[in-house]
């Protein structure tokens, strides 16, 4: 789906309806299942904050993305991995 003429001046953060929180610095040493569950989480605030239906869904997807990879690092950390 092409951007809407009236939104190709403005930055995508503004353009969608959210604004961009996280930086590398958020990033812990060593990632856990509980980092991915708090993206999944800050993940679906985004979206419930979009106007555009398409970036919306997206956004959503990456949430269920972050719960996938969540899942799958519990079941690594289960076995001692």
């Amino acid at each position: 789906m092409e951007t809407p003429p009236s939104l190709t001046a403005l930055p995508p953060t503004v353009a969608y309806g959210c604004a961009a929180t996280w930086s590398s610095a958020d990033v812990p040493e060593k990632i856990t299942a509980a980092y991915y569950v708090m993206r999944a989480e800050e993940a679906r605030s985004h979206a419930d904050e979009m106007r555009d239906p398409v970036a919306r869904r997206m956004m959503f997807d990456i949430a269920e993305g972050y719960d996938r990879l969540s899942e799958w690092l519990a079941k690594l950390e289960e076995d001692g991995g």
